[in-house]
């Protein structure tokens, strides 16, 4: 499980400089969105609370479907400003239809390495997008804050996250950065995932380079903190993540 862990903070800490990278080069089409205001980031919040529990209603072939097209359409925005629209879109529809095939054929380490690099290039884009068109710092520490109280009900002091866990562990397409789909399993959540990489590109905006270094060192450092305590069997179970990132982000703004 050491080595397992070690390879998913490695994945955490390539993806965060990936974004950097990408933020820092490439300017996404903005949305028009105006101007984020806080109603905004309670609208992403009612979101992220709901969903899992909607998909914890539907049948696992309908999660990996839904799953599987909203991860095409953020692949083909991120990889548009690179390659065109549509030749964005043409390697979008190919990867995620490769994916599903090595699904049906029951391919399990491919489809969770394929799986792990798309949703690598997904964060990337989606957290970019964000940030250029107008999602502030403070937003994004309201936002961290909000989701810590919501990783603390749903999966510290509640089963709602081990229970879609389990539902989408071993799907093409899961919302889950994950090394292995062992018990337990050694993975990161997308919403995780996503504030890790989304916080630095905010930082850089605000504040400039230094900061977002800072941000990103902060978010993989308290990524491996959690795991050290899984390596050492001080932690055994699932873990909210957010309750540690959250204050994290948030001390960070202030």
């Amino acid at each position: 499980m050491s080595a397992a862990l070690i390879g998913l903070n490695v994945c955490v800490a390539a993806i965060t400089l990936l974004g950097l990278g990408y933020f820092a080069r490439v300017r996404m089409p903005r949305p028009p969105v105006g101007k984020y205001e806080p109603p905004d980031v309670l609208v992403v919040m009612a979101v992220v609370m709901l969903a899992p529990l909607l998909y914890l209603e539907l049948p696992r072939t309908a999660v990996a479907v839904v799953f599987g097209l909203v991860l095409c359409a953020a692949l083909q925005f991120t990889l548009a400003p690179l390659l065109g629209g549509l030749g964005a879109a043409l390697l979008a529809v190919l990867a995620v239809a490769v994916t599903g095939g090595l699904a049906l054929a029951d391919r399990t380490l491919a489809v969770l390495v394929l799986t792990d690099v798309l949703l690598a290039v997904a964060v990337v884009g989606v957290a970019t997008m964000w940030a250029q068109s107008g999602f502030k710092s403070v937003h994004t520490a309201w936002f961290a804050g909000l989701l810590a109280v919501y990783d603390l009900l749903a999966t510290g002091l509640s089963s709602v996250m081990d229970r879609f866990a389990a539902q989408v562990m071993g799907l093409p397409f899961a919302p889950l950065l994950a090394v292995t789909r062992g018990d337990p399993p050694v993975a990161l959540g997308l919403g995780d995932l996503l504030l890790i990489v989304l916080f630095p590109l905010v930082a850089a905006k605000a504040y400039g380079r230094a900061a977002a270094l800072l941000a990103g060192a902060l978010g993989v450092l308290a990524s491996s903190a959690i795991s050290v305590l899984f390596a050492t069997g001080t932690l055994t179970g699932a873990f909210p993540l957010m309750v540690v990132l959250g204050p994290v982000i948030v001390a960070q703004h202030l």
